[in-house]
């Protein structure tokens, strides 16, 4: 579900029900919610795609006291570039993530 659909279930009480698991993605999720999660009694992930698509390129375990997309799915390669669409090793700043798809001759 999106970040924004859980925050209001969230708020609603959905992290007293006894819920195991939570998938968010779609959309960025916010400071506020992760902590939320991460201090929660349950499994949270963050699934992280280009918008182009509905395809999920990184997966991470929502835990920790910030927001992240996590590492590349294995059969993905993602790149953190800058707005000149060059590699930035740093990360401080993301304008773009492009994904590649690995082949499986190349595996």
């Amino acid at each position: 579900m999106t970040p924004a659909h859980a925050r209001r279930l969230v708020d609603a009480g959905l992290l007293d029900t006894g819920l195991r698991a939570l998938t968010l993605g779609g959309e960025a999720i916010g400071a506020d919610l992760w902590r939320d999660l991460a201090a929660a009694d349950l499994a949270a992930h963050n699934a992280y795609g280009p918008t182009e698509t509905t395809v999920d390129a990184t997966w991470a375990p929502v835990v920790g006291p910030r927001p992240h997309i996590g590492a590349p799915l294995s059969t993905v390669r993602a790149y953190v570039l800058d707005e000149r669409l060059r590699p930035n090793p740093s990360a401080s700043r993301v304008s773009c993530t492009w994904r590649a798809r690995r082949s499986r001759a190349a595996t």
